[in-house]
């Protein structure tokens, strides 16, 4: 089950794993047009369908597939159209979000690593497998050339690249941190991908940013594993996109915003914000500040070390191969909850 086109890169490597006609996508009614939705997914060659005329139908799953009980509204949905319900994690971050009580909703997640794992224990009877990151396979097998990836996002080749991942909502750090980043120009590219989800909390966020000199403002669904491709820094505020920087290695420079831990997705456990303790971060959007760290080899050598600790706490090592995993799960899932049951007699 999906909610937003976004999604698709998420997920779609999983998808080839399995094979065509093996899987349907049931489209959820929450931030998009479920139409509209499936005509995008349909485009892509996939079995798509409105979670409304799943329903209507009386369709029913043996296994349902999703990122969170809400793709549909109602967290009900999942037990009225599947019977064996597979949380598949799509980010880390956010933990009051992340590893709310609503996961016991599940008989198996699918996890990144031992972190989430870890975290999901209270779920006592729901089943963890660790899987590692199955969206950021292509990064490994080569799928993105990065000469042809920044001339996409209409780099100059010899300057170094500088990709910002802000998040959405109340921890989006566009508007404080904007003209700081954007005067970064006159030595690096400098890109900015917007979250999915932020034009419902900043519709004018996109307009306020191309109004500053950045190399390219992207706000349209593409596969942000081109983003890691083109970034020699990222820059990262809240939620997932410095987890991805950690299990591609890339050098990551965190912008906090006042009184992030009491955000209601986040907390003061929550490994986003915990993460401030060991990466470089910034509390003023200042372009000296930024450019200064940015030009410290010192310390940039000394995070290697330290991303290569990090790598081992929040990923199985499954570089590159991530999506084979889970579809292979997915196509043995009968098998693995017969032995679990076989076990508990």
């Amino acid at each position: 089950m999906v909610h937003s086109a976004d999604l698709y890169n998420h997920y779609h490597r999983i998808w080839k794993q399995l094979g065509s006609g093996t899987y349907t996508v049931i489209v959820g009614n929450v931030h998009e047009d479920p139409q509209s939705l499936c005509r995008f997914y349909q485009a892509h060659g996939i079995d798509a369908i409105p979670v409304e005329v799943a329903r209507q139908q009386g369709r029913h799953f043996s296994h349902l597939v999703s990122n969170h009980p809400f793709s549909a509204g109602d967290p009900n949905i999942l037990q009225e159209l599947g019977d064996y319900n597979i949380r598949m994690m799509y980010a880390l971050g956010k933990a009051q979000w992340n590893f709310a009580d609503w996961n016991k909703l599940y008989d198996l997640i699918l996890c990144f690593g031992p972190f989430q794992a870890e975290r999901l224990a209270y779920c006592e009877n729901t089943l963890k497998l660790e899987v590692g990151y199955p969206r950021f396979d292509g990064f490994f097998n080569g799928e993105f050339d990065k000469a042809t990836v920044l001339r996409e996002f209409a780099c100059i080749p010899d300057r170094q690249t500088i990709v910002w991942l802000p998040t959405w909502g109340e921890l989006a750090s566009i508007r404080q941190y904007g003209q700081a980043i954007s005067a970064l120009t006159d030595e690096y590219n400098v890109v900015v991908k917007l979250h999915p989800l932020l034009d419902e909390s900043d519709p004018g966020a996109a307009a306020f940013l191309r109004q500053l000199p950045f190399t390219a403002v992207i706000d349209t669904p593409i596969d942000n594993v081109m983003c890691y491709v083109a970034a020699d820094y990222l820059l990262c505020d809240y939620g997932g996109p410095m987890f991805g920087g950690i299990y591609v290695d890339k050098s990551i420079l965190l912008l906090d915003l006042p009184g992030a831990v009491n955000d209601p997705l986040v907390g003061t456990a929550s490994a986003d914000a915990e993460l401030r303790a060991v990466l470089p971060h910034v509390s003023t959007p200042d372009t000296q500040i930024i450019r200064r760290t940015l030009h410290n080899a010192t310390l940039w050598e000394e995070q290697r070390r330290i991303r290569a600790q990090l790598r081992k706490i929040f990923f199985a090592p499954y570089y590159g191969f991530s999506s084979k995993v889970v579809a292979d799960i997915l196509q043995n899932i009968e098998h693995i909850t017969k032995s679990l049951h076989l076990s508990e007699i």
